[in-house]
């Protein structure tokens, strides 16, 4: 079977189980697999050389990277609501403020979703 490109329809969905809520009513986000190019420019935007020749080093930003995970990866979602308790709206700014515990769980599932390891695409090799 050849290797199929990723598309629009490339979509999956997680629920964040919460403790005391009806499964129906837990938050669910609708996720897309990643491409190579977005993995790229989060890796190009996360990780920076600071200084130069036998003294530089390797500075990877982790909250960068997660950030951009996570905003390239959510697609939309249901059962979020804002301070009033209105249905929130899926956009950059609304997943940057979603409560700091999700961040484990929603970048863990886009890792092992998009085989990404330490913000690097795992190799496979049949030998």
């Amino acid at each position: 079977m050849p290797l199929k490109l990723v598309g629009a329809g490339d979509i999956y969905e997680i629920k964040y189980p919460i403790s005391g809520l009806l499964e129906a009513d837990w938050p669910v986000f609708v996720m897309r697999k990643l491409t190579i190019g977005q993995i790229a420019d989060i890796n190009d935007q996360s990780i920076r050389t600071d200084g130069s020749g036998k003294d530089a080093k390797i500075v990877f930003r982790s909250g960068t990277a997660s950030r951009l995970k996570i905003e390239a990866a959510i697609v939309d979602w249901r059962n979020i609501v804002d301070e009033k308790g209105n249905p929130a709206p899926c956009n950059n700014s609304t997943k940057s403020a979603l409560p700091a515990e999700l961040q484990g769980f929603l970048e863990s599932s886009i890792d092992e979703t998009n085989r990404l390891l330490g913000g690097v695409t795992e190799v496979e090799r049949k030998n």
